[in-house]
């Protein structure tokens, strides 16, 4: 088994596709995370 190599993605390109995205992402050392949307009053540990 071969192991996934990832490319960073460069924080202007993160940018553009965050205008054009209805949901939005965090984004960590070159990796993009999409948000999670929480009831309010809830928190995480």
């Amino acid at each position: 088994m071969k192991a996934a190599l990832v490319t960073p993605l460069p924080m202007q390109e993160y940018l553009e596709g965050e205008q054009r995205s209805e949901i939005r992402h965090e984004y960590v050392a070159g990796q993009v995370y999409a948000e999670v949307d929480l009831p309010k009053g809830k928190a995480t540990a």
